[in-house]
């Protein structure tokens, strides 16, 4: 995906969450592609910008005039949030078993 456009879906996304919609009512009046409207909303969600309800509509934390170009290409690009698993290494339930830590994986930015 070009950057440019990316860019431009996003842009489109905060401005279509004048009320809470869903991402695919979102997608359709945006004319953004649906895989990009969820990967943008994800993004957006965890930089704050955007809050899921509990009917699955998204709607926006603060009005587009608030919103900076910084921080909506930070949203963009930044590496997501991971979690930290815990995993168990050994055989059966020996005593010297180990516990180590792995992220887990999540969707990065495109382009």
């Amino acid at each position: 995906m070009n950057k440019s456009h990316m860019v431009h879906y996003a842009v489109a996304c905060l401005e279509g969450l004048e009320f809470p919609t869903t991402p695919r009512d979102l997608s359709r009046s945006q004319r953004v592609p649906l895989e990009e409207c969820l990967h943008i909303l994800q993004q957006f969600e965890a930089a704050g910008l955007v809050r899921e309800s509990g009917d699955e509509c998204y709607k926006r934390t603060c009005s587009v005039e608030q919103v900076t170009a910084l921080q909506v290409l930070q949203a963009l690009w930044s590496v997501p949030q991971s979690k930290a698993l815990r995993m168990l290494f050994g055989n059966g339930f020996e005593a010297d078993q180990t516990t180590r830590f792995v992220s887990q994986t999540s969707v990065w930015p495109r382009g």
